[in-house]
């Protein structure tokens, strides 16, 4: 491959990554949402951090994810003072909810198709010389 084919594999790549991960987030939003009792953004990067690393998503993605949550309404945000200082509490409203139940289980029917060919499931390696 040349440097140029290198660098389009490369691009679509990370736009194929960003799309998973990107769903990823909103469930993982919603799920917190849900799940926690009061559960804040910043407190959510900070879940994210430790669940996920180095693939735990900036602060800024996480604010606009929950703005684009906010404009389907999925969630909410409630202001609440703590400690002087004003926080934003995440709330999963009745279409979060379905859409939480909705979202799992299209993972776990995406997920299954790979669980039951898994054993049968070998990706061909191409010969260095073959071409398309």
């Amino acid at each position: 491959m040349t440097s140029s084919e290198d660098s389009k594999l490369r691009d679509y790549i990370d736009n194929w990554s960003g799309r998973i991960r990107g769903s990823l987030l909103e469930m993982a939003i919603l799920y917190q949402a849900a799940y926690s009792e009061r559960i804040y953004p910043y407190s959510m990067k900070k879940a994210f951090d430790n669940k996920w690393g180095g693939f735990s998503p900036p602060l800024p993605t996480i604010y606009s994810t929950i703005n684009r949550m906010k404009s389907a309404k999925l969630i909410e945000t409630t202001s609440e003072v703590i400690n002087s200082r004003v926080q934003k509490k995440v709330v999963i409203l009745d279409k979060g909810w379905e859409a939480l139940e909705l979202m799992q289980k299209e993972l776990q029917n995406f997920l299954s198709v790979f669980e039951y060919h898994e054993k049968d499931l070998k990706i061909p390696r191409r010969k260095k010389n073959e071409k398309n």
